[in-house]
């Protein structure tokens, strides 16, 4: 379960009930070995308060998560589907020297 970086508590609303799919990761073993990781994280907009959560889970990981392939996903209003919208890599924000908080070119 993931925690509120402020508070420490238990951010509500996760899990498949309020999402479509739940954090995945695959690998795919063989003469060119990839990986495929999935993080759905429970907010509702990709916002500053996501991007900075998604800053504190890089300091973290022991992988490298590009900010050239986040998308935001919500339902139709129907219910019958989710639309997917990918994020330009700016939504992440900028250091006070202008570059992006998470390198694209790493």
């Amino acid at each position: 379960m993931l925690r509120d970086l402020d508070t420490g508590a238990v951010i509500r609303e996760q899990g498949p009930r309020y999402y479509p799919q739940l954090s995945t990761l695959s690998r795919y073993l063989q003469r060119r070995s990839s990986g495929n990781l999935t993080l759905t994280l429970p907010f509702t907009e990709p916002n500053a308060t996501v991007a900075n959560y998604v800053v504190a889970l890089q300091e973290h990981a022991p992988l490298w998560l590009d900010p050239r392939y986040f998308d935001h996903v919500v339902p139709a209003p129907d219910g019958s589907r989710f639309h997917r919208t990918r994020l330009p890599p700016s939504w992440i924000g900028v250091t006070p020297s202008g570059e992006l908080r998470l390198d694209a070119s790493r």
